[in-house]
């Protein structure tokens, strides 16, 4: 079995009163909403390619991630007959602008509180990769691994 790691962030801003809003990414009509992520590059450690990946997905080129989150989750998709292992971690990114310029890879973006983020992603490790942020930035606990 092939295995493939990849790396991204769950992007929040806090607005003017206080709420914390999530950024959702669409690659194409229809699909399910998500965080911006991609492959590591050859050299690039997870960090650096979330970072990138953050600034080629939605526009955000000056993020920092917070040193104290870090969500993994695991799962397995086939590619044509092949099954591959996918291990993607997940860090945490404030934005300071609501100014997204999405990349070609994507149709559409989405600042959302948690419920309505919640509800318009499709897969349980996304939406336990939200939870686990949203328990970071209400608590400041240390997430884990899924």
């Amino acid at each position: 079995m092939a295995v493939e790691k990849s790396a991204g962030a769950v992007i929040y801003r806090v607005t003017e009163d206080g709420s914390l809003m999530y950024l959702l990414l669409q690659p194409a009509p229809g699909k399910p909403w998500g965080f911006p992520k991609g492959k590591l590059d050859a050299g690039e450690n997870e960090r650096q390619a979330a970072v990138r990946e953050i600034s080629e997905e939605a526009g955000l080129p000056a993020v920092q991630l917070d040193p104290h989150f870090r969500h993994a989750v695991h799962y397995t998709y086939r590619r044509g007959r092949q099954l591959i292992k996918k291990d993607v971690t997940y860090f945490l990114a404030r934005a300071h602008t609501a100014d997204v310029r999405i990349s070609w890879e994507h149709v559409a973006f989405r600042w959302a509180t948690l419920d309505d983020a919640l509800t318009l992603v499709a897969y349980d490790n996304a939406r336990d990769t939200l939870h686990a942020a949203d328990a970071f930035l209400h608590g400041g606990t240390q997430a884990h691994e899924a």
